[in-house]
């Protein structure tokens, strides 16, 4: 696995705690990619989508089914269970994996503080994590979000869908997920 992947969720963590700096009454974190192309696809959906759901202590900003039909095939093939997993744990769909949350002030802190995840799994951690600590939590699709890796941006096509290794990395990476969820289980051990 690629060796950022186990480290992002502490410098996505990080970032978080640097916003906190500011007096705000509300974050909002994303990788930073996702923000640029999401402006450049649809800025007027990303604000509506920033100010839906007010109540949400954290809310979620996923694909809808539309947007994630034009995501790579290895990326749409291994979100799935992840995302059908947390549903079954939280009663509740979303697209876990594109790491955009808006969150209230509290909800950072306590994500700073008591989040233990470093690894990109922290797309699974932050709302179970959130939810057992009582916090509401929202979600929202937005049709403008899009994805493509450093190499590939700006080509026509995603070239590695044709590539064994890059298949066995989101492998991984759901595999990846799945630990970090399952301390989560309501009512089970873990087994």
């Amino acid at each position: 696995m690629n060796l950022l992947l186990f480290f992002i969720g502490k410098a996505r963590r990080d970032a978080v705690g640097l916003a906190l700096r500011l007096d705000e009454t509300r974050v909002l974190y994303s990788d930073i990619d996702h923000v640029l192309r999401w402006i450049e696809v649809d800025a007027e959906e990303m604000g509506k989508c920033f100010a839906s759901q007010p109540a949400a202590e954290l809310l979620i900003i996923g694909r809808t089914e539309e947007a994630m039909q034009r995501i790579p095939q290895r990326l749409r093939e291994t979100e799935v269970p992840v995302n059908r997993a947390y549903e079954l744990m939280s009663g509740r769909r979303a697209d876990l994996l594109f790491a955009i949350r808006r969150m209230d002030r509290a909800v950072a802190i306590d994500l700073v503080a008591k989040s233990g995840v470093d690894s990109i799994a922290n797309d699974v951690e932050w709302p179970l994590l959130v939810e057992s600590l009582g916090y509401r939590v929202g979600y929202v699709e937005a049709h403008g979000l899009s994805y493509r890796t450093l190499d590939e941006f700006g080509a026509e096509a995603d070239s590695y869908d044709s590539d064994a290794l890059q298949w066995i990395r989101r492998i991984e990476m759901a595999g990846e997920m799945a630990r970090t969820m399952r301390p989560f289980l309501k009512g089970r051990s873990g087994e």
